[in-house]
């Protein structure tokens, strides 16, 4: 409704296939491409924020070793945060 997109034309791609970016972009399902920090910048802008935003995380609870023995071993693995600080690129594993 907000995309001011014809019923017909929302059927044909609304068929549970997962679309690549550039696939969304041609099909006006999203607006632009983005990486993280632009996302963040363009959300800040929209917002009236002026300058460099900051991001606000909860701080993580303090485990001890018996919780990586005997709790979720999740805790120690990386967050999506910092998944989201690496290089974003395609990568290849050559045999």
């Amino acid at each position: 409704d907000g995309r001011k997109a014809k019923e017909s034309d929302i059927r044909s791609i609304a068929n549970g296939k997962v679309w690549t970016g550039e696939q969304a972009l041609s099909m006006k399902l999203i607006d632009q491409l983005a990486d993280f920090e632009e996302a963040v910048k363009d959300t800040a802008k929209s917002v009236g924020i002026k300058g460099e935003p900051s991001l606000v995380y909860p701080p993580k609870p303090r485990r001890s070793g018996l919780d990586l023995v005997f709790g979720d071993v999740s805790d120690y693995l990386p967050t999506r945060e910092k998944l989201l600080e690496q290089e974003v690129g395609f990568y290849y594993l050559w045999k």
